[in-house]
């Protein structure tokens, strides 16, 4: 699992997402995937062949962290996951 830094204002509405193709074998694509973004909400979530993204809606705590997860399970049956983590700032 690998993780980074994002800072976020609190009234934005953003798409975030992942290209997982450097991860994957050579014909595989991805196809489920399922987002949890630790107290922030995500709504419209989608996959294209090697890249997963969803939007995070407005909120969060001023000076709070919130850790986003992608878990992807691929056609060739790969499982895997990556985070990164929201910190809520004034922008």
């Amino acid at each position: 699992m690998s993780s980074f830094n994002i800072n976020k204002d609190p009234t934005a509405t953003l798409d975030y997402g992942f290209n997982w193709g450097a991860w994957m074998s050579s014909g595989d694509v991805v196809s489920s995937s399922v987002w949890s973004a630790g107290g922030l909400s995500t709504t419209s979530s989608s996959i294209s062949s090697h890249t997963t993204t969803c939007f995070v809606t407005s909120g969060g705590t001023v000076d709070s962290t919130y850790k986003v997860t992608n878990r992807v399970v691929t056609a060739q049956g790969r499982t895997e996951e990556r985070s990164f983590r929201l910190r809520i700032i004034e922008l």
